[in-house]
Order: structure tokens, then C-alpha cells, then sequence
């Protein structure tokens, strides 16, 4: 949802919208979908201050701009080992095939990982439809990735569903090294409308 945020950079960034949160130390993380940038806020202040992600051009995507494709669309985010991680949803857009990585005190970066996302798409996705990773958590040793159904193709409908990756799996995969995934688990949780 829209949230106003108070920032240290000047960038003012009013009306947001936060797709992800995690902790990273001792500040929860925002990310924003249709932005590129990082909310990192204090929580015994309330301050947040902005850490921009690269871009070609723009940094915020909707309709009425007309760039709401090249949004990499960052739905997914975790923190691991002292790095934050944003996940592009994925799906047939080479804009949201991407991840962002940031470690406080280090330039962010985004990285296309078209391999990546086309092994998950064929694990959680094989019979069609539009792969559209939504969540993300770290659980114990694994990486935990949760793939929104509801996408209707061709072939029927897209299902929930997680696939879970070894933490050293998940660093091997965004520098290239793709493997088999393990198989995902799926969720039958009805249709609304």
C-alpha cells in the first residue's frame, strides 16, 4: 500500500508502495515494486534513509509514465548472511528477471538472472502461465521462494507453490551455475472470483 517515508537523501519520496520488508541487522528494509529504491529504516527513530538502486534511466514505473513494463518489479526480499536480497517476480518480461543485492556500506546492484528464473519458472510453473515469484524467506539453511498463482493461460491456472533452495544453491544460481531445483511444494488455495 502507499505509505509517505521521510528520507536523509532528498530524494522525497511520497506516496510508495512497500512489496517487501526484512531485517538486515538491526533496520527493516523496504523494497518497492515500482521504484528503484531501498527504504532502510531505524526503528527507534522512525528516520529512513533511501539507498538508490542503479538505473538506465528511470526510477519509478506506472501506466500513466507508459514504462510499466521495465519495472523489475521486486516483490520478493530477504536478508542472508548480511545482504539484502530483492527477487523480480519473474515472468516473461526481461525487466523482472532480476535480482537486487545491497550490503550496507557497498554500491547495490542489480543483476539479470534469465537462467535462474527460467528454472524456477519450469519447477513452479511447468504446464504454462506466467512464473510470478511474491515471497521470500530464509529458513534455516534455505532460501525459500513462493510463487502467486492465480495466472490464467491456455492451459488452466497457475498454482501456489514454494520451492525451497539450499543457500549455497541460491549464491551458485545468480553467478550462472544453475541446477536442478528441488521440488516445489503446491498449495490448492481456491479461487476468488
Amino acid at each position: 500500500g502507499g505509505a509517505t517515508w521521510s528520507s536523509h537523501s532528498g530524494y522525497g519520496l511520497g506516496g510508495i508502495a512497500a512489496s517487501g520488508l526484512a531485517w538486515l541487522d538491526d533496520r527493516l528494509v523496504v523494497v518497492c515494486d515500482d521504484m528503484l529504491f531501498i527504504g532502510v529504516i531505524d526503528p527507534a527513530t522512525g528516520l529512513v534513509d533511501d539507498v538508490v538502486l542503479p538505473s538506465d534511466g528511470a526510477r519509478t514505473f506506472d501506466g500513466p509514465r507508459g514504462n510499466k513494463a521495465g519495472k523489475p518489479d521486486f516483490e520478493a526480499t530477504f536478508a542472508l548472511a548480511g545482504e539484502l536480497w530483492a527477487v523480480g517476480s519473474g515472468g516473461p518480461l526481461p525487466a523482472r528477471q532480476v535480482v537486487a543485492r545491497w550490503r550496507p556500506g557497498a554500491a547495490p546492484t542489480i543483476v539479470a538472472v534469465p537462467a535462474l528464473m527460467a528454472t524456477l519458472a519450469a519447477a513452479l510453473v511447468p504446464d504454462g502461465g506466467a512464473l510470478n515469484l511474491e515471497g521470500a524467506a530464509v529458513v534455516g539453511d534455505e532460501i525459500w521462494l513462493a510463487n502467486r498463482g492465480g495466472d490464467v493461460f491456455a492451459g488452466g491456472v497457475t498454482t501456489d507453490a514454494i520451492v525451497r533452495l539450499p543457500a549455497a544453491a541460491w549464491l551458485a544460481a545468480i553467478e550462472g551455475d544453475v541446477a536442478a531445483l528441488p521440488a516445489p511444494t503446491r498449495y490448492d488455495l481456491g479461487v476468488l472470483d
